[in-house]
């Protein structure tokens, strides 16, 4: 994993954990291999996978393996260890935070 000091950070939305996806909006610029590498406690995780180029440039990452209740900060790099950045409103970010919840139909 690569390390990445945050100079602006993106707040996505939140995760529901049933849903098994972590969606950030951003452009993906080819095909292949993305990581999203999380900080959680004192450790790293890392949740790896391929994209094809699609038009809502979303990466849908899984959700399995989160905890609910916590909000995870982190940044996504592309298969050569490139930072993926993502412009909203004018403004660049290269880290985003998410909080994961449990949603039940009660």
């Amino acid at each position: 994993m690569i390390q990445h000091c945050c100079n602006k950070t993106l707040r996505v939305e939140d995760v529901d954990i049933c849903s098994l996806k972590i969606k950030v909006y951003g452009t993906a610029p080819s095909a292949g291999e993305y990581t999203l590498n999380l900080n959680f406690l004192s450790s790293k995780l890392i949740i790896k996978k391929t994209f094809a180029i699609n038009a809502a440039m979303e990466f849908d990452f899984p959700s399995g393996l989160l905890n609910e209740n916590y909000d995870y900060y982190g940044f996504i790099t592309n298969s050569v260890c490139e930072l993926v950045q993502f412009v909203k409103g004018g403004v660049t970010y290269d880290c985003i935070v998410f909080a994961t919840k449990l949603v039940t139909n009660a």
